[in-house]
């Protein structure tokens, strides 16, 4: 008759054999974790034991989730960032908007110009009246879309920044913009689409800066344009009255 030691001895017996007939050089990513996770508990190191105690990557239905920290390409583009220079159009002697522009005379502004580091500085620059404007200017991208008719913004220009005011009697407006194209084609453009808008353009420069002034019914616009270090043009474009 079996009695209850009896059961017990059986039982043990039956498990020591289980354990003999294990194979210990196969073991499983879960019987290594969890061995590594019993030894690091009975360390003391509970950060350790709770990264141990994780699941495993090894399961193909956690692979989504696999690098969950790692730095990955946005979705989509940074409203903030700047855009790489569009490819100015080609310059075609046939075209009257890129005729050549004449040799250029002295440009005693220009260097005012080089130290207006803003708008509103670059404002102050261009005499009495445009300064006692400068004062009411507010910074928009928008005043770069309100240019006087005849002047805009040279093709795939990106703009850095613009102000302007319509405020107290005053017509004022200014945009600076990057462009891919050199500074010789900016001071043709601009000369020749100024002449034909009836803005009676001249060509100054100091250095590397040039200046493609008009003038047309009280109103005057100035492109002051200079190289980029690396290739392309920085333009500020001011225009007051009209």
């Amino acid at each position: 008759m079996l009695t209850v030691r009896h059961i017990g001895l059986f039982a043990g017996l039956l498990a020591l054999a289980g354990c003999g007939s294990a194979d210990p050089a196969v073991e499983t990513p879960d019987t290594l974790q969890r061995e590594l996770a019993d030894t690091n508990v009975a360390g003391g190191d509970p950060a350790v034991a709770a990264a141990l105690q994780a699941p495993l990557m090894s399961d193909p239905t956690l692979s989504q989730s696999a690098n969950a920290d790692t730095i990955r390409p946005p979705s989509q583009p940074d409203p903030d960032s700047v855009p790489a220079d569009d490819p100015a159009p080609a310059a075609t002697a046939a075209d009257p908007a890129v005729a050549s522009a004449p040799s250029p005379a002295a440009c005693p502004d220009c260097a005012a110009v080089r130290r207006a580091l803003t708008p509103v500085a670059l404002a102050a620059t261009q005499g009495p009246a445009i300064a006692a404007c400068a004062a009411r200017m507010r910074y928009s991208a928008d005043w770069a879309n309100r240019l006087p008719a005849g002047i805009a913004l040279y093709p795939a220009a990106h703009v850095a920044e613009a102000a302007g005011t319509d405020e107290g009697g005053c017509r004022l407006r200014v945009a600076r913009f990057i462009s891919s194209a050199p500074v010789a084609r900016l001071v043709d453009w601009y000369h020749a689409t100024a002449g034909n808008g009836g803005w009676s353009p001249t060509h100054r420069a100091d250095g590397d800066l040039h200046a493609v002034t008009g003038q047309r019914r009280g109103a005057v616009f100035t492109a002051y344009v200079t190289p980029r270090a690396g290739g392309g043009s920085d333009v500020a474009l001011i225009a007051s009255g009209g």
